[in-house]
């Protein structure tokens, strides 16, 4: 949103935006310059590839959408019944004239991922709006007169005028949880639209506004657990098969596990042949159990072996991709990507399945011991909950302790219990009574938009669909009992009723069939898991990598190896160690305890990696 007297000036600033997030010279671009309104869409050309804006039938509105809805088939007639003229047929036309029906309850009728922006002309008035997850990023700042929105930071950084201010706050908690919670970025001034909102911008008046939550549903009769069988493995097809639209190539991500996994076995033989991609080591069970599972299904399978150097030569893209916003340890896609898109425009992603129907946030915050219950370890007070939490992501990064020798005395001083107070405050947010789905609400409205960034860059060549975040599935997931929900208990049962081959087919957590009875694969696991920590003391003490077949990747290794030499020269130059930010002293003392085998501090290193990096990139430009 602009002033009209400095057209030439935002054209300007419009182009440049444009340019910054524009990856490949392939992408395609629609633009609308229209004093005090000027947006460009960058798009592949796959999913509503027709021109936008779209206006409706008298030109006073229009819109300009990423992403798609489904199933709106009835909807649509009934908009025709009430005189709506569709010429288009495409999302974002029936999108413009549900607005135009139903005002801003709009968005309430759609179920998909998007962001959407319409310009009402007549009252110079802009409104944007994302699906419920969230998961498609929209940033957004208000700066020198001018509303700026994209889809990557990176754009709105491109008008010189803004004050490039660091969020302290952003700073902790990236360390302290490798994210940042809720809708803050590294900069002050810029958020992230959250999740389910819909923004209004007039008059150079800005409000947002939350339309939809996550609400479970505790105070109900409990079913018997063979009707959340039948119906979760019901409305996992019917997800799919919403996603399975449209004259495409579709791929699946397929790697040893049941998330992926479920949405091979619940595509219909109708829509073959299908791709499906696995990486990692070539000893890994993603690798023999994903090429198991494809062989099971008939699916044309790609295996894409995960090479130690490969974050020398990519994690400055990724975290280009990515705004910064995600730890380059996590960046293991990335290398297969520009193969995958020769095969198919489509990729389907097992994201979200874990948290919600598998259940899986609730073991990563109770700990290995959980796998000795059938009941999360959970507290029931909030700030004891808020403490396990807290704990638990910062044993994996940064705990106290580490970041008080990490950062500058000054500098922590600032920071100090500022990661933990987001957290408490955000987790507080949940309506929920039950400190499990407490749990799941804070993972999926933070944890999940995090681990989402892995699809996010992804879109860089390929459209990603998600079966996890349907509306009817998700709804079914918040009346779902956290008991069943555990250990992919549901899960597992309604994998084996869609296709019981495929839930023969062992899977990377146990290394057993994925049908075996909870207790066994419970027992599995914590085999799995002393076997593994054994190896890697091994490691440690004679020095010889051991292979690990549970996990599809050996970071910690590559890192004493292929990947040293460009992790010392980013950490130890110059140039880093001067911005003051960490203590020089004890950034040397985590890459020499890590490079002789006696800490694993991969996850810890390649997050300064990535900050610097950031600093590089987005502070320094």
């Amino acid at each position: 949103m602009v002033d009209t007297e400095k057209e030439d000036e935002i054209g300007g600033l419009l182009e440049s935006m444009c340019k910054s997030a524009k990856h490949e010279n392939w992408y395609k671009v629609d633009q609308l310059i229209s004093p005090p309104l000027a947006i460009k869409r960058l798009h592949l050309g796959v999913l509503n590839p027709e021109t936008q804006p779209i206006f409706n039938e008298d030109k006073t509105l229009c819109i300009f959408m990423d992403g798609e809805v489904y199933d709106y088939q009835k909807e649509r007639s009934n908009l025709e019944s009430r005189g709506h003229r569709f010429e288009i047929g495409n999302d974002p036309e029936f999108v413009l004239h549900l607005y135009e029906e139903y005002g801003k309850e709009f968005v309430e009728k759609l179920n998909g991922l998007f962001t959407i922006a319409i310009w009402d002309v007549s009252n110079r008035k802009l409104l944007i709006a994302n699906d419920r997850y969230g998961l498609e990023p929209l940033y957004y700042a208000k700066n020198s007169g001018r509303f700026l929105f994209a889809s990557e930071l990176k754009a709105i950084l491109q008008d010189r005028s803004f004050k490039k201010e660091i969020n302290d706050e952003a700073v902790a908690e990236f360390f302290a949880f490798d994210f940042v919670l809720e809708n803050k970025t590294f900069f002050k001034g810029i958020d992230l639209l959250p999740p389910a909102s819909i923004l209004t911008y007039q008059d150079e008046n800005l409000s947002v506004r939350q339309y939809w939550d996550i609400v479970f549903v505790e105070e109900c009769d409990v079913r018997s657990e063979d009707y959340y069988v039948e119906k979760l493995a019901k409305l996992m097809k019917e997800s799919t098969e919403r996603r399975m639209k449209g004259n495409y190539r579709f791929g699946i991500f397929l790697s040893g596990g049941l998330d992926s996994r479920s949405i091979l076995a619940t595509i219909d033989k109708r829509h073959y042949p299908i791709h499906t991609f696995t990486f990692g080591t070539p000893e890994c069970y993603d690798a023999k159990f994903g090429q198991m599972a494809a062989n099971k299904a008939g699916t044309t399978h790609h295996f894409m072996e995960l090479v130690p150097n490969y974050l020398a030569s990519s994690a400055r893209k990724g975290i280009w991709l990515n705004d910064g916003m995600a730890n380059c340890f996590h960046f293991f896609n990335i290398s297969m990507l520009e193969e995958a898109k020769k095969h198919f425009e489509i990729g389907f992603d097992g994201c979200g399945c874990d948290i919600t129907i598998g259940g899986q946030s609730l073991v990563y915050f109770s700990g290995p011991r959980v796998y000795l219950s059938y009941k999360p370890l959970l507290p029931q007070d909030d700030d004891a909950l808020a403490k396990v939490l807290y704990e638990a992501h910062t044993k994996a990064m940064f705990t106290d302790k580490m970041m008080s020798k990490l950062f500058s005395q000054a500098y922590y001083l600032k920071i100090k219990g500022a990661a933990f107070k987001s957290l408490k405050r955000t987790l507080s947010k949940s309506k929920a009574k039950l400190p499990a789905n407490k749990v799941d609400y804070y993972a999926i409205r933070n944890v999940i938009r995090t681990w989402a960034l892995g699809p996010i860059r992804a879109r860089s060549q390929l459209e990603i669909r998600m079966i996890a975040f349907d509306n009817d599935l998700f709804d079914f997931y918040l009346t779902m009992p956290p008991e069943l929900r555990l250990h992919r208990r549901i899960h597992t049962k309604a994998l084996k009723k869609i296709n019981p081959d495929l839930a023969k087919i062992p899977n990377t957590k146990t290394g057993i069939r994925s049908d075996a009875p909870i207790l066994i694969g419970n027992v599995a696991f914590l085999v799995m898991y002393v076997i593994e920590r054994l190896k890697r003391i091994l490691a440690r003490l004679t020095g010889i990598p051991m292979r690990r077949k549970r996990s599809y990747h050996m970071m910690d290794e590559w890192m004493r190896s292929e990947l040293r030499e460009w992790t010392e020269n980013i950490l130890l130059d110059e140039n880093t160690l001067k911005r003051g930010h960490f203590n020089k002293g004890y950034v040397n003392q985590l890459i020499r305890d890590h490079m002789s085998g006696k800490k694993d501090y991969s996850r810890q290193l390649l997050a300064l990696v990535t900050y610097e990096i950031f600093q590089r990139l987005f502070v320094d430009v």
